[in-house]
């Protein structure tokens, strides 16, 4: 058994996941995990990373490198998705990093971000039964993929998601009325371009920080089993829709829930939740599940056991 760290560097979180790897059997054990809410995605002004959103992105990745030493990793991995790819200066801070710290960051396209996440969810659940839809929102990005019968059949990347929304539209820490408004002008329009959206699906999943963020919300909001895990949570649809109806009508208890359930997430859950209803207002499918498991597991498969 070896020891793996991997680190996902995102819009919003950086998370560190450290793995026991047994390669002979191609198999992995989640052992631990650690994550700070750096928000990249509020230092980038013109498309560029400013110097103190790369300073304390080293910062991170250094206290990350300590911790996976101290537990003796054998392998240090780091990857990034919309939080740098989409930078005009992504190449200078990848190399002042590697300099200053000897770590590579590999810099994961769209595609191959939502075909991760894809063989993350194909690894813990039956994808067998019929078409399907996956979708991992980030805080820069939205992955979109498409299934049938356990096979990727399209993708799509906007560059829309939790933390974006609320940097492009909110000014204070949670929307008004006019500015969920805006979100959902914006978020229309871009679910335009994905055509393919408007298939009926068998299933969906929700992967990402705000689709357990929901779970969890939904789990309190009506009274479910508070001791459920949110890996493999079933909300209806029409709930995503209630809990944001919700948030019209009673908006401090449902902030106070947030605080309560997901403080990290207090200032991207509503433009989230609200893309997330504007999905499935397009999307046909009656139930979604909410998966814990995904990019960083693909990732894993992909290429540190090069099992696909």
């Amino acid at each position: 058994m070896e020891k793996h760290a991997l680190v996902d560097v995102g819009s919003n979180t950086i998370r560190m996941n450290v793995y026991d790897i047994d390669r002979e059997n191609s198999s992995f054990n989640l052992l631990f995990s650690d994550k700070i809410t750096l928000g990249i995605l509020n230092f980038i002004e013109d498309g560029v990373l400013a110097p103190n959103g790369i300073n304390k992105l080293t910062a991170a990745l250094e206290n990350f490198k300590k911790c996976a030493d101290s537990v003796a990793c054998g392998y240090f991995a780091c990857f990034a998705t919309a939080s740098l790819r989409g930078t005009l200066n992504h190449d200078d801070v990848v190399t002042k990093i590697n300099k200053a710290l000897g770590i590579n960051i590999d810099l994961v396209s769209g595609e191959d971000e939502a075909l991760y996440s894809f063989y993350g969810i194909k690894k813990y659940f039956n994808l067998d039964g019929g078409k399907g839809l996956m979708i991992d929102m980030g805080g820069g990005s939205t992955e979109f993929l498409s299934y049938e019968n356990g096979a990727a059949v399209q993708s799509a990347s906007e560059p829309v998601a939790s933390l974006s929304l609320h940097k492009k539209f909110v000014e204070k820490i949670t929307p008004t009325k006019d500015e969920a408004a805006d979100i959902i002008k914006y978020a229309d329009k871009k679910l335009e371009k994905i055509e393919w959206l408007r298939d009926k699906f068998n299933t969906v999943f929700f992967i990402g920080g705000t689709g357990g963020a929901i779970a969890k919300i939904h789990r309190a909001r009506y009274n479910h089993d508070i001791l459920s895990p949110v890996n493999g949570y079933k909300i209806d649809c029409a709930d995503i829709s209630g809990i944001l109806d919700y948030y019209f009508t009673e908006k401090q208890e449902l902030v106070s829930m947030i605080i309560k359930e997901a403080p990290d997430r207090i200032h991207t859950f509503i433009p989230g939740l609200i893309l997330y209803s504007r999905i499935m207002r397009v999307a046909e499918c009656g139930q979604v599940t909410v998966s814990s498991f995904g990019i960083r597991e693909g990732y894993l498969m992909k290429n540190i056991l090069k099992e696909i």
